[in-house]
């Protein structure tokens, strides 16, 4: 099962708080700079907590999961089991997330 929500937000993340490239706290001549493109250590510090905060709030808080492709196959056959997962995926992933709804397949 592959969940791509930590890669995902990770890039975001890392793309958006590099030091300089929006914004940089603290800022070489000021306390906040933006789009000074430069950077030290400080500053590389400061993004790397708020990285982290950001990151856990995100992935382990709010429990965002990203599932693609085959890995949502392989999710539904372990919730479902391999048999249910195969006779009507859709309405039995709702189902089993919806606890009090009609399963015509359900025996």
């Amino acid at each position: 099962m592959a969940d791509w929500a930590p890669v995902v937000v990770g890039v975001l993340l890392f793309v958006l708080l590099s030091p300089g490239l929006l914004f940089e706290l603290p800022g070489n001549h000021r306390v906040a700079e933006f789009g000074s493109m430069r950077t030290n250590g400080k500053a590389i510090f400061i993004h790397t907590l708020i990285f982290f905060a950001i990151f856990s709030v995100i992935i382990v808080a709010l429990h965002l999961h990203i599932y693609t492709g085959w890995a949502f196959s392989e999710l539904q056959n372990e919730i479902l089991g391999s048999h249910e997962a195969k006779i009507n995926r859709f309405s039995h992933i709702y189902c089993h997330l919806e606890s009090d709804c009609f399963m015509p397949n359900k025996k």
